[in-house]
């Protein structure tokens, strides 16, 4: 396991040849246990939900924020989750 610049964990896998299937047979044990919430430096603005970014932060996040694959289902979807008329 490592983990990504998110801090996200990632696991690798290597195989020693090639086949003509691959299965993943896996179990998870989890373990809960409270932790202090984390401390974020947080902009004034950004204290409430919904805000708008800067437009400087706008501009830096443009790619971040753009559909990588569009569908209209997934839009349907999120669309129904909207007040009409907003």
């Amino acid at each position: 396991w490592m983990h990504d610049v998110f801090d996200n964990s990632v696991a690798v896998a290597t195989f020693a040849e090639e086949a003509s299937q691959l299965v993943f047979d896996s179990s998870v044990t989890l373990e809960h246990y409270e932790a202090p919430a984390p401390e974020y430096a947080i902009e004034p603005y950004a204290a409430t939900w919904p805000f708008a970014y800067t437009n400087d932060e706008a501009t830096e996040l443009v790619n971040a924020r753009s559909r990588r694959h569009p569908d209209a289902d997934v839009d349907k979807w999120a669309l129904s989750f909207i007040a009409q008329g907003r």
